[in-house]
């Protein structure tokens, strides 16, 4: 379905077209959705502009938070998987800052909450997972 890039010579390139540098969320009320995503993921805001805010999750990988006047229709296409180490309280204070449990599901040894931020945007907390396990070996 899709062709390999090629370089300028016509030679095929491992080179990629495109990195992930952040997520966009659209949202109505810019600063209740702040301080959720503030304190949900324990960094404070890059940078701001009118109807725009930034907070940089990682190094070069931010969250941007934009300000739309439409509401959210439907289910998300794209949200984020996040880890929540304290499990259960960890759920329980995402839920003080205004998200909502949409369902609770296990596979295995896995645990996840779906929830929603105060706005409606869907992502995972995600209690346990088997890759955290090897991971935390390391």
């Amino acid at each position: 379905m899709f062709k390999e890039a090629k370089t300028v010579a016509g030679k095929e390139s491992d080179r990629r077209i495109a990195e992930v540098v952040g997520v966009t969320l659209d949202v109505n009320d810019l600063e209740l959705e702040k301080a959720f995503w503030g304190a949900a993921l324990g960094v404070g805001i890059k940078s701001e502009v009118e109807g725009w805010a930034a907070f940089e999750v990682l190094p070069g990988f931010v969250l941007d938070l934009q300000r739309v006047s439409e509401g959210k229709v439907a289910k998300n296409r794209f949200h984020f998987d996040m880890r929540v180490r304290s499990g259960d309280y960890g759920v329980q204070r995402l839920k003080s800052l205004g998200a909502s449990i949409l369902e609770h599901r296990t596979y295995g040894d896995n645990e996840w909450y779906v929830m929603a931020d105060p706005a409606g945007n869907e992502f995972c907390a995600v209690t346990r997972h088997e890759s955290f396990v090897e991971r935390d070996r390391d």
